[in-house]
């Protein structure tokens, strides 16, 4: 993610979680902006045909135990990441997002094997995603070319 992404992502995010949107529960352009600021190689998206159709965003932390009990907020430090600790040992994954509209396309799936990447590559020894990430895992039909992108990297699945 860039920070000229930032609006688009917003888009998104109110697109995916229309509920949550309406309860005004969704990423502000000040805390995507404090995600790129933080840990820009953790916050993804993912383009079609140059549109803006996945997102997700992640931060390091210091977890006692990755099982161990926790709030979401706690973890991300009241949407600013304040948590974001660059010595902690868990990739933590905050979100993820995917247009309606490319659903079952595997969209979420390569972001989440984005931040896998991400994980492997950091050598974190605790990664609360990887559980998740294995679990998400699953055939398609149908996969479509999607380019994942952060500030560090780019790669087409």
């Amino acid at each position: 993610m860039e920070e000229y992404d930032i609006p688009k992502v917003v888009e998104l995010q109110k697109i995916a979680f229309p509920a949550m949107a309406a309860e005004g529960v969704y990423w502000r352009p000040n805390q995507l902006k404090a995600h790129l600021q933080v840990f820009p190689q953790g916050q993804f998206v993912a383009e079609y045909h140059g549109k803006i159709v996945g997102s997700c965003s992640s931060l390091i932390v210091k977890l006692k135990s990755e099982y161990e009990e926790h709030t979401w907020m706690g973890v991300c430090g009241d949407s600013f990441f304040k948590n974001h600790d660059p010595g902690g040992d868990s990739l933590y994954g905050a979100d993820v997002s995917s247009h309606p509209e490319h659903r079952r396309l595997g969209v979420a799936t390569k972001l989440y094997n984005a931040r896998k990447e991400l994980a492997i590559k950091s050598k974190f020894t605790s990664n609360y995603c990887r559980s998740q990430i294995d679990q998400l895992l699953w055939t398609r039909k149908r996969i479509i070319s999607i380019r994942v992108r952060s500030q560090s990297k780019t790669s087409w699945n």
